[in-house]
């Protein structure tokens, strides 16, 4: 059996997810768990769907477990986001 390694883009994949998970995390102390929505009211702060997806990317690239290396990072985030959005929808829509 074959132990499984991260790319050896990853150390960099890594300091760019960190460095939004970090922007992300300035964003949010900014303006607040709560912002207001659309319609006027009060709403959990939009960038806060990320986080999970963006944990779960930072973990595959420190334990060697990502999904594919040819995916960019973008492309990863987007995968991640997209997915995360997903778990929230099948979660919340029962």
């Amino acid at each position: 059996m074959t132990a499984l390694s991260a790319p050896e883009s990853a150390p960099e994949r890594l300091d760019d997810v960190r460095a939004l998970w970090d922007s992300l995390i300035r964003q949010v102390a900014a303006d607040g768990f709560m912002v207001i929505g659309a319609s006027g009211l009060p709403i959990a702060h939009p960038a806060l769907r990320y986080f999970s997806a963006l944990h779960s990317a930072m973990r595959d690239l420190e334990t060697g477990t990502e999904s594919s290396g040819a995916e960019s990072p973008l492309e990863q985030m987007q995968r991640l986001a997209r997915q995360a959005l997903d778990d929230y929808d099948a979660e919340h829509t029962t």
